[in-house]
């Protein structure tokens, strides 16, 4: 049969933290309001040029950035991962966490999507 069919058209958002954290789990289907606020997100916090925008930033500026960041994408994943086991991660682990995430969101057709993040944002400590 061919058509479309939802049940097979995108994969389950899996996630699993280990050895990082010891967490895993699904997240559930985001609503277009979830991935709405974590688009205006991003374009708010981030916006077009991204390291030139950060490496202006203070210190607190960074870390405010990095919360709003890390708020969007905890709502776009329904808390699954939860804040916490986000933040658990190393830096580089979680920001490849958002590569992937952002990538199935915005084309869940990739077979790797996500796989080499895009989005280079600055940590606060």
């Amino acid at each position: 049969m061919s058509g479309f069919d939802a049940a097979g058209a995108v994969e389950p958002l899996d996630w699993n933290f280990r050895p990082h954290v010891d967490a895993s789990g699904t997240i559930p289907e985001p609503t277009d309001s979830q991935v709405t606020k974590l688009m205006e997100t991003l374009r708010l916090v981030i916006g077009e040029q991204p390291l030139e925008r950060l490496s202006k930033m203070s210190e607190d500026e960074q870390r405010a950035v990095n919360d709003q960041l890390l708020d969007a994408v905890v709502t776009v994943c329904s808390s699954s991962p939860s804040r916490e086991q986000i933040e658990g991660l190393p830096f580089r682990v979680q920001r490849a966490f958002f590569g992937w995430l952002f990538g199935s969101l915005l084309d869940p057709q990739l077979p790797t999507a996500g796989t080499r993040p895009s989005l280079a944002v600055v940590k606060g400590a």
